[in-house]
């Protein structure tokens, strides 16, 4: 096990934490699809990003074989929070363009309220709620990133403690 904190590794535990996040979204649609009267909350989005976190972790701790370092931790959590929002937005500008309707603060508003009366008052709250699902996503990037190695570590000590 190495002490290499390289962007290389770095990058790696990205992609760990970027497939992570597909394959919960191709389920999510798997389950949405096939089985559509399964309710679904709304934060969903968030509880998978954490959950992506944790396994990037995981990742992470078996590369180095240690605890990461707050500067890790934030590092991740911010690179994700960045890669969480890009696939976002650029999932809702696929649906968007998609249906032919340009991605527009008009558009999300009425896509996000169901319909056009309620996209107004929906429309001045949207840049204060994305502000705050922004916060929530670095805060459970983080959070996650660093339970997934303190998981990792116990575990690795676990099995050292087992083989004696």
């Amino acid at each position: 096990m190495t002490e290499n904190t390289s962007g290389a590794l770095m990058t790696k535990t990205l992609g760990m934490f970027v497939m992570l996040q597909v394959l919960a979204y191709v389920l999510l649609y798997g389950i949405e699809h096939f089985v559509p009267s399964i309710p679904l909350p709304g934060s969903l989005g968030i509880i998978i990003a954490m959950g992506a976190a944790v396994g990037a972790g995981y990742y992470h701790a078996g590369k180095t074989g240690r605890v990461a370092t707050a500067g890790e931790k934030l590092r991740f959590a911010l690179l994700a929070t960045v890669v969480s929002i890009a696939l976002s937005l650029g999932l809702v500008w696929g649906i968007f363009l998609y249906h032919g309707v340009p991605l527009t603060l008009d558009a999300l508003a009425i896509a996000a309220a169901g319909d056009a009366g309620a996209a107004d008052g929906l429309k001045a709250l949207l840049p204060i709620s994305l502000a705050v699902i922004t916060v929530l996503y670095l805060f459970m990037s983080w959070l996650g990133f660093g339970m997934g190695v303190r998981s990792q570590i116990k575990q690795a000590e676990r099995l050292a403690a087992k083989r004696g």
